[in-house]
């Protein structure tokens, strides 16, 4: 069992120390508090070139913070005065500084209504935070910031879940075996589905010489993933796919009703089928356990039929793993199926803020780490999904890789604009997580106590051996928190 984190709070600034800004804690939506800690140095000296009085002004304003000694810092947090959700703030620096000379330790973009910054230790006696950019020429008001040295124990425990696509790893060249120096556990997907009939089958790949069967596609994909691992001690699941609605049409609600419908007959009707195909896999491949993203069951009977049958499954499994891949906007598991699943893959991905980022940073980690929470899942048992991939700023079905624009963004970018990579997508911007914003949420999946993260997916990524690789992103947070 992984021990809760211990934070421990170093500096809560204040303006001036004329003007306090919110003690770390303090007012402010509760379900983003990680840190309950009473400020340690409220009061604090501040230099600024604002005249607004407050913290806040225009781009090209900075704070510095100074400590009463060097000091070892590793998180910062910001709440900016937003409205509508929408911040001012679209750039801002952290700079560290000893004895009057400063260095960029950190950039990123918006801040919003809570943003957790977060980077390798560095011991300063002055902190920098400098807004480079605001909104429309407006004026900004960040209306608290803290500063922590992060302690996290047993961080060693921590899981770095990564969804691999089998067709493409078909291919053995498209495996970095270092990779597993810092994965944990991988999900095998894609190749293994089953039918409203309850039969289990392999799925055909196509390759550039052709296609290939689909029990010879993934016996060759997971023995590539088994050699690449090695002797490392890397978990495999084997995940499984259901069927899709037959009928075309362009109501999302009715093609997920008819999908639970053909669910229904799966895994309720058939359901000794469905789990004899499923275990004779396990069994035969040697897997871990067993995982399903059935996206998604709407009406209650679909979720009760869900449940009852992840009950089932599970008193098959013995000591294998149960998970399954949920959004925290879809969670209609009754208590039997919560306690049965070992493993939620949280989805916080394909979703956007009212500027079109995709997957950012409070809506897809504080509000799904609390939804999970508020029905009863112990966030141990959590996987923070984190995205390898850009979607469109206007929200269109198109992905993009982050191999693709990696050497555009560099540690600090999110967006990436321009003709896109595929000349059918009219949108000229597109968000990823990029690498420090990779790091963040990883680091604040840590220091809240989940049980580790989850990418999707490993081929969206650079090889590991590439320094901009988000997987390399994530493996710093762990290794730094550790």
């Amino acid at each position: 069992m992984r021990k809760s984190v211990k934070i421990t709070a170093v500096l809560a600034a204040a303006l001036m120390a004329v003007t306090a800004l919110s003690a770390c804690g303090g007012s402010g939506p509760d379900e983003t508090r990680i840190v309950t800690e009473t400020n340690l140095a409220e009061g604090a000296q501040v230099e600024t070139n604002s005249t607004k009085g407050k913290f806040g002004g225009g781009a090209d304003t900075y704070y510095t913070i100074r400590f009463a000694q060097p000091t070892a810092v590793n998180t910062v947090t910001l709440r900016e005065k937003t409205r509508d959700d929408e911040g001012s703030v679209l750039g801002f620096t952290i700079e560290a500084g000893q004895d009057g000379n400063f260095e960029t330790i950190y950039e990123q973009d918006q801040v919003g209504t809570f943003r957790y910054c977060a980077f390798d230790t560095v011991t300063a006696d002055a902190l920098r935070i400098t807004v480079t950019d605001v909104r429309d020429g407006e004026d900004f008001k960040i209306n608290e910031v803290c500063v922590y040295n992060v302690e996290s124990s047993d961080a060693q425990d921590f899981r770095v879940t990564s969804y691999i696509v089998a067709g493409n790893v078909y291919d053995a060249a498209n495996l970095t075996p270092e990779s597993f120096d810092a994965i944990t556990d991988v999900i095998f997907f894609g190749l293994t589905s089953f039918d409203e009939n309850g039969n289990v089958f392999f799925n055909d790949i196509e390759t550039a010489d052709g296609a290939v069967d689909g029990k010879t596609g993934f016996e060759t994909a997971l023995k590539n993933v088994r050699d690449a691992i090695g002797d490392r001690d890397v978990k495999i699941y084997c995940n499984f796919l259901g069927p899709d609605a037959k009928t075309q049409t362009d109501d999302w609600n009715a093609q997920m009703y008819e999908k639970g419908d053909l669910h229904m007959s799966a895994m309720k009707d058939n359901q000794e089928k469905l789990i004899s195909g499923i275990m004779d896999i396990m069994d035969t491949y040697g897997f871990d356990g067993v995982y399903f993203d059935y996206e998604y069951p709407l009406k209650e009977e679909h979720w009760a039929m869900y449940s009852d049958f992840l009950v089932a499954l599970n008193g098959r499994l013995g000591d294998r793993l149960l998970g399954i891949a949920l959004a925290d906007w879809s969670i209609g598991l009754n208590d039997a199926a919560i306690a049965a699943v070992d493993r939620f893959e949280v989805m916080s991905y394909d979703l956007f803020d009212a500027d079109g980022n995709h997957s950012p940073f409070y809506g897809c980690t504080v509000n799904s780490l609390e939804s999970f929470e508020a029905k009863g899942i112990d966030k141990e048992k959590l996987d923070l999904g984190l995205p390898f991939y850009a979607r469109p700023a206007d929200g269109g079905a198109f992905w993009y890789s982050w191999s693709s624009e990696a050497g555009q963004l560099g540690k600090y970018g999110n967006r990436a604009t321009g003709k896109a990579s595929d000349p059918a997508d009219p949108c000229d911007t597109r968000w990823y997580n990029g690498w420090q914003m990779i790091y963040d949420k990883t680091a604040y999946a840590m220091d809240a106590g989940m049980g580790g993260i989850m990418m999707w997916h490993y081929n969206y990524d650079l090889p590991y051996t590439d320094d901009l690789a988000l997987l390399r992103a994530v493996d710093a947070a762990v290794q730094a928190r550790a």
